[in-house]
C-alpha cells in the first residue's frame, strides 16, 4: 500500500510552511551537566571548531555525519524527525524554533552538551518532506487494509491467550514447538510456537514489556501478530517480493549492527577473522575475547550490547543453552538491593555501563508498543528505528 501512495506536488511546500511542525538538523558534542570543567571545555572547543567549518563553507550535513555524537541522527546528516513544539529540552527548543528558513544557531548548550542547530531551507528538504507525506499516507492505507484482513478472516483471540503468552515468554524452549492456539482465523491459527518465534525477533526491551503487559495489551499484540501472518500469506499469494533496494538496506543495517558488536567485543582483529588460521584456534581466541568483554561489563568498563534479535534467534536454534530462571531472579534481587543503596544523583560507573547509548540528545526516541502504537522511549533506553529514517535518539524532554 505504502509503495503506491501519492501526494500532491505542492503538499511538501505546505507542510514546510506550517507553523506547528518543524524539521531541524543538529550536531551534538556531548558533555553532561555534571562533567568536569576540563571535559566541558574540550567539548565546547570541538563544537566551536565544527561551527567554524560550517561557517567557512563546509556543508552542515557532512560535518554532522563526521562529528555529531547523536547516534540517532548522525547517519542521516544530523536530521531530526519532523515534529511539533515541545519535543526538546528548553534551551534547544527555544533556539531551534527561533530559526528562519535556512538559518543556523551558534553554539547552544543543553544538559546533554553543545549543539549546532539548523533549519534547512525548503529546496534542501522538499523531497524529504514528500517522502514523509507518502509514508504517512501509506501508513493510513496499511492500517485500513490490516483491519480488513481481520474482518475478512474472522480473527478471534482466545480467552486463554494472555496466560499462554506469559508462560511461553518464561519458557521459550518449552513452547517453541507448541501447537496450542492463541488466535484462530479462517483456515488456520496463530500457535504458541509461532508466537515464540515472532517474539524472538523483537528487541530485548520490547520482550520485557510483553512480560509485564496486561491481558488487554497481550490480546491486542496477538491480534496484530495474526494480522501480520495473514499479510504475509496475502503477499505470497500475490507473488510480492522484497525489492533489491529494500533487501540491500536491510542487509546494510544488519551488517552495521554486527560490525559494531564485533568492535565492542574485540572480535574484529585478524586473530579471529583470518580464515587461514585453524578454526579451533580462532574459536579459542574468540571465546577469550568474549569472556574479557563480560569481565569489563561486570567491572563497569564496558556497556551492555544486546545481540541483534535475528542473530540471537539463530544462535538459540544452533547451540545448546539453558536459562536458570531462579538464578536470574536472584541476580535481579541483588541488583535491586545495590541500586536502592546508590545515590540516584551520582550514578556509579557500573550503572552508566548498562545504558544502551552514551549521552542521550534532547530528542524523543520512539519504540513500538504491543499493538503497534508508538510510545516515547524512556531516557537512556534505546529506541527502535523509525520508518525511512535512522534510529530514534534515547533522550527526551523531561516534564
Amino acid at each position: 500500500m505504502a509503495r503506491r501512495s501519492a501526494v500532491a506536488p505542492t503538499a511538501a511546500d505546505s507542510l514546510y510552511h506550517k507553523t506547528d511542525q518543524r524539521l531541524f538538523q543538529h550536531i551534538l558534542i556531548g558533555a553532561r551537566q555534571d562533567a568536569a570543567p576540563a571535559v566541558k571545555a574540550a567539548a565546547r572547543k570541538k563544537a566551536q571548531a565544527a561551527l567554524t567549518r560550517i561557517q567557512g563553507g563546509t556543508e552542515f550535513g557532512r560535518v554532522a555525519a563526521q562529528l555529531s555524537e547523536d547516534t540517532g541522527s548522525r547517519p542521516d546528516s544530523g536530521f531530526l524527525p519532523l515534529g511539533p513544539r515541545g519535543r526538546f529540552v528548553d534551551t534547544f527548543e527555544k533556539a531551534a524554533w527561533a530559526l528562519g528558513p535556512g538559518e543556523m544557531t551558534r553554539l547552544v548548550e543543553s544538559p546533554y552538551g553543545f549543539h549546532i542547530i539548523k533549519r534547512p531551507a525548503l529546496p534542501a528538504v522538499r523531497e524529504r518532506l514528500s517522502d514523509h507525506l507518502v509514508q504517512r499516507a501509506g501508513a493510513r492505507l496499511d492500517s485500513v487494509y490490516m483491519d480488513s484482513l481481520a474482518t475478512i478472516n474472522d480473527i478471534k483471540v482466545l480467552s486463554s491467550a494472555p496466560a499462554t503468552m506469559r508462560k511461553a515468554a518464561e519458557d521459550e524452549r518449552g513452547y517453541e514447538r507448541s501447537t496450542k492456539p492463541l488466535v484462530t482465523y479462517t483456515g488456520g491459527a496463530l500457535t504458541a510456537g509461532e508466537y515464540v518465534r515472532w517474539v524472538r525477533a523483537l528487541p530485548p526491551q520490547l520482550t520485557s514489556q510483553l512480560r509485564q503487559a496486561e491481558d488487554s495489551a497481550l490480546r491486542q499484540f496477538a491480534r496484530v501478530l495474526t494480522q501480520n501472518v495473514l499479510l504475509l500469506r496475502q503477499a505470497d499469494s500475490a507473488n510480492i517480493k522484497v525489492s533489491p533496494e529494500e533487501w540491500a538496506g536491510l542487509t546494510e543495517r544488519y551488517r552495521a549492527q554486527l560490525d559494531s558488536l564485533r568492535t565492542d567485543m574485540g572480535l574484529q582483529g585478524a586473530d579471529v577473522t583470518d580464515s587461514t588460521a585453524p578454526l579451533a584456534e580462532r574459536e579459542k581466541v574468540a571465546a577469550m575475547k568474549v569472556q574479557d568483554y563480560f569481565d569489563r561489563l561486570i567491572a563497569g568498563k564496558s556497556r551492555l550490547r544486546p545481540l541483534p534479535s535475528a542473530l540471537a534467534s539463530v544462535l538459540r536454534t544452533r547451540l545448546p543453552h539453558q536459562i536458570n530462571n531462579a538464578g536470574v531472579n536472584r541476580a535481579i534481587e541483588i541488583a535491586s538491593e545495590i541500586r536502592a543503596q546508590t545515590d540516584s544523583t551520582a550514578p556509579s560507573q557500573a550503572q552508566r555501563a548498562l545504558q544502551q547509548a552514551p549521552g542521550p540528545p534532547p530528542v524523543p526516541g520512539m519504540q513500538p508498543a504491543p499493538g503497534g502504537t508508538p510510545v516515547p522511549a524512556r531516557p537512556g533506553q534505546a529506541s527502535a528505528p523509525a520508518p525511512g529514517g535512522a534510529a530514534g535518539s534515547p533522550g527526551t524532554r523531561q516534564p
